[in-house]
C-alpha cells in the first residue's frame, strides 16, 4: 500500500469469491473477482472483474488496461500530497468522495454476492437492502476516475 511517501507500492488489491469445488458447481455460477486498480483498498474502491468483460474487449480488438494505470495515478498523487483529506479540494469533497466510492464499492459486492446468490439458488438475494447494479470493470475504473478528479483537481 501507499499511504505516505516511504510505503510499499502495491498495484492493487483483489478479492476472489471462489465456489468449494465439494459441493459441486451450480449451471451459472462461477468465480466471481473484485479488485481495487490502486494500491491502498481502505481508500480505492474494489470494482467487480469479469473474464467476460476482458474476453469481449479481446474479441473487438480493443484489449486495455481499463484506465487503471490512471488510476494508480491519480491514488498515489493524493497519497504524496498527504492522502484525500489534504490533497481534496475541501472537506466536504473529501466527505462527497468517501461516500459515492463507498456506494460504488456497495453496488460491486451487491452484485457479486446477488449473482451467487440466483446462482446457487438462494430463495431471495442475500443483499437485498443494497443498490446492486452491474457495472462493468472499465465503467466502475471510469466511475471511480471522474469521482477522483471532481474531488482532487
Amino acid at each position: 500500500c501507499f499511504r505516505d511517501t516511504h510505503g510499499f507500492c502495491s498495484t492493487g488489491s483483489q478479492v476472489s469469491w471462489l465456489l468449494p469445488i465439494s459441493h459441486g458447481t451450480p449451471a451459472g455460477a462461477s468465480a466471481s473477482h473484485l479488485f481495487t486498480g490502486a494500491s491502498d483498498p481502505l481508500v480505492a474502491c474494489y470494482k467487480r472483474f469479469s473474464f467476460d468483460e476482458l474476453a469481449t474487449a479481446a474479441e473487438q480488438q480493443s484489449v486495455t488496461d481499463f484506465g487503471t494505470p490512471e488510476l494508480w495515478q491519480l491514488w498515489r498523487s493524493a497519497a504524496l500530497r498527504g492522502g484525500i483529506s489534504r490533497a481534496a479540494r475541501s472537506a466536504s469533497a473529501a466527505a462527497a468522495l468517501a461516500d459515492a466510492l463507498r456506494a460504488l464499492e456497495e453496488s460491486a459486492i451487491a452484485s457479486t454476492v446477488n449473482a451467487h446468490a440466483r446462482a446457487t439458488g438462494a430463495h431471495e438475494p442475500a443483499l437485498a437492502s443494497a443498490p446492486a447494479r452491474k457495472l462493468g470493470f472499465g465503467a466502475a475504473v471510469t466511475s471511480e476516475l471522474a469521482l477522483l478528479r471532481s474531488a482532487l483537481l
